[in-house]
């Protein structure tokens, strides 16, 4: 629940800007998603993530979700996160969450992060995005198997650097026209290289696109090498 790890995951799907709000007399910019696993959700049959980031100060002040379940979507659910208080210190053992009888957790992020911890996890695929040489993004896509028999891919933020916080806007608006640039067609080929990442070879191929404004932006995606 860093600040910076709650919006380098929102910017690492497709999402968009939905304008601005006052909450709690604080003036937001909200970014919002239909892709569940931005919070490690299951598959649903609809969805909606709503990030709504203080102007002033380029932290979160609220997380909306919606979301249905089941043939029908006869299954809903609505939840939300506010009153962040940052840079609080506690320990884990302060916080007790208990599941009331009858129901389940949704996100089972408890056994993924002890998979995690433990290694049992594996890496598909990174993407790297270089805008400019100023900002740049690295997101690793893994797999999980849990218990239960599930496979699960996840997005984690591995990396997301920006100059500071006035240019994290900018970067935001660029990431998301080159969205727009990839599904119109793939950018220039600039080859492929190698990179030993988490202990194994991938291969990264490499595009080039240019922005609307003329900046230069890199994106790699990188699989592992021979299927090792």
């Amino acid at each position: 629940m860093h600040p910076e790890d709650i919006i380098s995951r929102m910017l690492s799907v497709e999402h968009s800007k939905v304008g601005t709000r006052t909450i709690d007399g604080v003036l937001c910019e909200g970014l919002e998603t239909n892709d569940p696993t931005v919070c490690g959700a299951p598959p649903t049959k609809t969805f909606v993530g709503r990030l709504w980031v203080s102007v002033e100060t380029g932290y979160p002040v609220l997380i909306e979700v919606e979301a249905t379940a089941g043939e029908d979507g006869s299954s809903r659910m609505q939840g939300f996160v506010d009153q962040f208080e940052w840079d609080v210190e506690f320990s884990p053992g302060d916080r007790q969450i208990s599941i009331p009888p009858g129901f389940r957790s949704l996100y089972l992020e408890g056994e993924m992060k002890n998979l995690s911890q433990q290694g049992k996890k594996e890496l598909l695929r990174v993407e790297e995005t270089i805008v400019d040489g100023t900002g740049r993004m690295r997101v690793h896509v893994y797999r999980y198997q849990l218990s239960d028999g599930q496979i699960k891919d996840m997005r984690e933020g591995a990396e997301y650097r920006v100059n500071d916080m006035a240019h994290r806007e900018e970067f935001s608006a660029q990431l998301e026209e080159l969205r727009r640039l990839k599904k119109a067609g793939p950018g220039e080929d600039l080859g492929t290289y190698e990179e030993t990442v988490e202990g194994r070879v991938f291969l990264f191929k490499r595009e080039k696109y240019l922005l609307s404004d003329g900046t230069e932006v890199i994106y790699s995606v990188g699989t592992p090498k021979d299927g090792q």
